[in-house]
């Protein structure tokens, strides 16, 4: 039992059960061979220190594409105190490649600037992609990606 969880993701990685938990100081792991018995393993993705995760990560999400080793960790990040202003992150296994941008022609996106600038500029992360073509918007245009 998990006393005081907010959202939690559960996946079948290997031979492993992973479920990572939401909370205000990063996303929180767990372990288990069998699914009923688990090891806390704490603290696996610290805060950003950036303006987009202040308030903590939430509703965190794991990605498998085949079941034999983790992708991403797919995580909101709680800008707002009350946990209603969220942003998208994604955290990568070490010696993952950074991904690049879906649509290339994404410039337009935000007028005089790219959704890299753009989320660098408002604090949100370190790159970014279009998630919104045609958008003027950088709120919704810009998907901030930023990584541990």
């Amino acid at each position: 039992m998990i006393l005081n969880a907010g959202a939690v993701d559960v996946e079948r990685i290997a031979d492993t059960w992973v479920m990572v938990q939401e909370s205000g100081s990063g996303t929180l792991a767990a372990t288990s061979a069998d699914g009923l018995a688990w090891c806390d393993r704490g603290l696996v993705l610290n805060l950003t220190g950036g303006s987009w995760d202040a308030y903590g990560q939430v509703t965190p999400s794991l990605f498998s594409s085949d079941g034999s080793r983790l992708d991403a960790l797919l995580f909101g990040g709680a800008s707002d105190a009350c946990w209603c202003r969220n942003r998208i992150g994604q955290a990568l296994p070490a010696g993952d490649p950074t991904p690049t941008d879906p649509d290339p022609g994404c410039e337009g996106c935000v007028a005089d600037s790219d959704c890299t600038e753009a989320c660098r500029d408002g604090g949100y992360g370190v790159d970014g992609y279009c998630a919104v073509p045609g958008s003027l918007d950088p709120n919704a245009c810009c998907a901030c990606v930023s990584y541990p």
